[in-house]
């Protein structure tokens, strides 16, 4: 049976680096945040792989005609991979994590002996921080106080679901802190 990884925790800490990092293990294989997948484009999009969503071997389900992305749940998405993977891989790694509509996610895939919560923490102001030069680099939103409110509730719900998961099930979870303050600057 293969093991789920899910990684926890709050964008703009780590989590995508973590994930290519593990998947530096031939035994893993990770799916992006498996959460996305129920959007309508779902379809449309690339695998980690690679290849498109209809075209890759684990992905091509979610281009059935009878069946829309957005009929899918969070869960059953994993373990519909978790399904196609065990044959080939020892865990798959969703890097979903825990902020806002996915902070129940952990609870609810927690059933099997088979789940591993990564928790990544980040320094909440790094976190603002990366989050300000992003709005500026794409240019939207101008709102710096709006964005680091938000930024920064998003920090603290998404962690303390983590933690609240970790008092419940701790052999289920392994804390990771990434990246001190201040941020480096470049030129």
């Amino acid at each position: 049976m293969a093991k789920l990884i899910y990684i926890g925790g709050y964008g703009h800490s780590g989590t995508t680096l973590l994930e290519y990092l593990l998947t530096g293990c031939s035994d893993l294989i990770a799916f992006g945040e498996v959460a996305s997948a129920t959007r309508a484009n779902a379809p449309s999009q690339k695998c980690t792989c690679g290849w498109s969503a209809v075209d890759c071997s684990f992905w091509s389900f979610i281009a059935d005609p009878h069946r829309a992305p957005k009929q899918w749940t969070h869960e059953a998405l994993d373990a519909k991979l978790l399904e196609r993977a065990c044959e080939t891989h020892a865990g798959i790694i969703d890097s979903s994590k825990t902020a806002w509509r996915r902070a129940s996610v952990p609870f609810r895939q927690s059933g099997g002996s088979e789940f591993q919560l990564l928790h990544v923490v980040r320094d909440p102001r790094a976190v603002c921080w990366s989050m300000l030069e992003k709005a500026r680099r794409t240019e939207t939103d101008n709102n710096a106080l709006g964005l680091s409110l938000k930024t920064t509730l998003g920090w603290l719900y998404a962690n303390f679901a983590c933690e609240l998961f970790r008092r419940r099930i701790p052999v289920n979870t392994r804390a990771f802190a990434t990246r001190t303050w201040p941020p480096i600057r470049t030129q």
